[in-house]
C-alpha cells in the first residue's frame, strides 16, 4: 500500500466522488424499472458510506500531505491563509449548486435569496459548506495530532463527537435556528462528522508508522471487521427493519454510533479492496488514470455532477420522446462532457506547474 502513494490518495478521493454521485443517481434506476425497490433498498443502505467515505478520506489525505508542514498552531494560522483561493472557489462552487438546483426544486428556487446569503440551507449541496469548514479546522487538528500522542488525539475526537451527538439528539422541530442545524443536526452536522475527519487523520498517522504491507494489511482489516460486526450487531438490537433503516439514513443525521461503526468500516475495506484493484490493473492504468485525474479536481467534478440532470431534457431534445434507453443515451453524453472537462482542467494544471518548474 505505500507505493505509488500519491496516485492511490488521488484515486481515493476521485471514487469518493464516484460515490457521492452514486447516491444521488441510483434511485432514477428504480423509478424507471431497472432495479426492483428492495434491490435499490439494498444499494443504497451501501451507497451510504459516501458520506463517511469522503470525509474520512478527506482527513486521511490531509494528514498524509501536510503532517511534515504542519507542526504548531502558528502553522495552521499560515496553512489556513494559503488556502485562502481554494476557499473561495468551494463557496463559489457551493453557490452554483444551490442556482442549478434551483432550476429544479421549488423549495431551493422560492428561498434562493436566503440560501445564497446562508441565512437558509440547501437541502443539497450542503457538504460544500462542511467541506469549506472542515478545512478551515483541520490543519489545527493536525498541529494536535503531531504535538499529542495518539491515545490523547482519540480521546478528545472521541469527547466532541460524544457531546455534539447528544445536542443533536435533542433536536426538536421547534428547533429553528439554522447554525444549530449546521453545526449539530442536518445531513452534514459539522461537529460529529469532523470527529469522521480527525478519526481519518488518525488512520495516516497509523498508516504512516506501520512498518510493512502485511501489518498494513492487518491493522486496517482487523479494524474494518470489528466495526462492521458492531455496528450490525448494534442495529439488529434496536431496529425492526435495518436494511430499510439504513438505506433511508434513519441514522444519519446527527450520525448515530451505529452509522458511524458500519460506514466507517467500510470505509476501510473498501479502501483496502481499492488499494488491491490498482495494485492488480495499476499497471494498465484502466482504472488508476481516471480516477487520479477526478481525485485531482474533486472539487470541480463534485459541482459539474449536478449538471447530470440534463440528460433527460438533452434526450427529449434529441429524441423527441422520453425513454430510459434515450435517457441513459442523454446521462452517458453529460458524463463524458463533464469528464472531458475535467480531463482539460487537470491538463492545464499540469502544464502550469510544469512552466513554474522550468
Amino acid at each position: 500500500m505505500k507505493n505509488n502513494r500519491i496516485t492511490w490518495l488521488d484515486s481515493s478521493r476521485g471514487f469518493a466522488i464516484l460515490l457521492l454521485i452514486a447516491v444521488h443517481y441510483i434511485g432514477a434506476l428504480e423509478s424507471r424499472n431497472i432495479i426492483s425497490s428492495d434491490q435499490l433498498l439494498l444499494i443504497q443502505s451501501v451507497l451510504r458510506v459516501a458520506t463517511p467515505y469522503f470525509i474520512i478520506v478527506f482527513g486521511f489525505t490531509f494528514f498524509i500531505t501536510q503532517r511534515k508542514r504542519i507542526n504548531s498552531f502558528s502553522d495552521a494560522f499560515l496553512s489556513v491563509y494559503r488556502m485562502k483561493n481554494k476557499l473561495g472557489y468551494i463557496l463559489i462552487g457551493r453557490q452554483i449548486i444551490v442556482i442549478i438546483n434551483s432550476q429544479r426544486y421549488d423549495a431551493i428556487s422560492e428561498n434562493i435569496f436566503e440560501i445564497l446569503t446562508f441565512q437558509q440551507f440547501s437541502p443539497t449541496g450542503e457538504i460544500l459548506t462542511f467541506y469549506l469548514l472542515a478545512l478551515i479546522l483541520a490543519p489545527f487538528s493536525v498541529a494536535i495530532l503531531n504535538i499529542l500522542p495518539k491515545k490523547k488525539f482519540s480521546i478528545i475526537f472521541l469527547i466532541i463527537y460524544s457531546a455534539s451527538y447528544l445536542i443533536g439528539s435533542g433536536y426538536s422541530d421547534s428547533v429553528d435556528n439554522s447554525l444549530f442545524r449546521l453545526f449539530f443536526y442536518d445531513i452534514y452536522p459539522f461537529f460529529p462528522m469532523f470527529c469522521l475527519a480527525m478519526f481519518g487523520m488518525l488512520l495516516g498517522k497509523l498508516y504512516i508508522n506501520t512498518s510493512s504491507n502485511k501489518t498494513e494489511l492487518m491493522l486496517f482489516g482487523c479494524l474494518a471487521i470489528f466495526f462492521i460486526l458492531s455496528g450490525l450487531i448494534w442495529l439488529s438490537i434496536i431496529s425492526e427493519q435495518p436494511l430499510y433503516d439504513l438505506a433511508k439514513g434513519r441514522y444519519k443525521g446527527p450520525p448515530h454510533p451505529i452509522y458511524v461503526l458500519i460506514y466507517t468500516g467500510l470505509t476501510i475495506a473498501i479502501n483496502i479492496l481499492l488499494v488491491a484493484v490498482l495494485g492488480i490493473v495499476g499497471n494498465k492504468r484502466l482504472a488508476e488514470k481516471p480516477l487520479s485525474i477526478i481525485g485531482r479536481n474533486t472539487l470541480l467534478a463534485y459541482v459539474l455532477h449536478y449538471c447530470l440532470f440534463l440528460g433527460t431534457p438533452i434526450s427529449l431534445a434529441v429524441f423527441g420522446k422520453r425513454e430510459s434507453l434515450y435517457e441513459a443515451f442523454g446521462f452517458i453524453f453529460v458524463l463524458l462532457t463533464i469528464f472531458v472537462i475535467i480531463f482539460y482542467r487537470d491538463s492545464m494544471k499540469a502544464k502550469n506547474y510544469a512552466r513554474k518548474m522550468e
